[in-house]
């Protein structure tokens, strides 16, 4: 069954209505949609039909519609990862090092609003999910670094369009280790702090020992 939409003109946005050129809003099964001609918010593999109204001070217009049932295509994965100095981040901030297996929580920014971005893992592209924006074109989404990915240096990536319409991209590069290795922390590593407090200690009691020493000689 086709899912049923609405566009109409007007100065109002909001819910899950997204404003398209010309201040032109509308639903598609409860998704907001259009603008820049494309479609925004909606699902690929589902289908769809558009019926079109004119908001008027003095009265709407009478309904357009519905249209033929039409199926929005999903976007292509590029072979390559984007080329962006945008960074994709974390619930945790920006990590370095992740394991197979591993659930992670990306946080993107910049995107237009209630549209669809897609995660991706590179060098070889896998499709992690997708998610859509709120109504500042920001999300958070889960995903998991696959179990099979392989150990070494790989980048993830939030894909989706701008305010503009315009393609936008979130990169963050992380390094995949083997299950069970120590994941990055931030600051000394804490073997080399537990060389240099054990240094101290013994260094300190050496000192102390000598100045007892000296002061006895006296």
């Amino acid at each position: 069954m086709a899912k049923a939409g609405r566009v109409g003109r007007s100065d109002r946005a909001g819910g899950s209505d997204a404003a398209g050129q010309g201040g032109v809003i509308g639903r598609v099964g409860g998704s907001g949609l259009t603008g820049a001609g494309g479609h925004v918010g909606s699902s690929g593999q589902a289908t769809y039909t558009i019926t079109v109204v004119t908001n008027h001070p003095l009265g709407d217009s009478a309904a357009a519609g519905p249209s033929s049932e039409a199926t929005p295509t999903a976007p292509v994965i590029p072979a390559t990862p984007p080329d962006t100095d945008l960074t994709l981040t974390t619930d945790q901030g920006l990590i370095t090092r992740a394991e197979p297996g591993q659930d992670i929580v990306v946080i993107g920014t910049g995107f237009m609003a209630y549209s669809t971005a897609t995660i991706v893992v590179y060098s070889t592209p896998i499709e992690l999910g997708t998610v859509v924006t709120d109504g500042q074109g920001n999300f958070s989404k889960p995903v998991r670094v696959p179990p099979d990915l392989v150990v070494g240096a790989h980048q993830l990536v939030a894909a989706g369009v701008g305010p503009n319409g315009l393609p936008h991209s979130l990169k963050m590069a992380i390094t995949v280790q083997a299950a069970g290795s120590a994941l990055a922390v931030t600051g000394t590593p804490i073997a080399a702090m537990l060389q240099l407090g054990l240094a101290t200690v013994f260094g300190g009691g050496s000192l102390l020992f000598a100045a007892r020493t000296r002061r006895r000689r006296r």
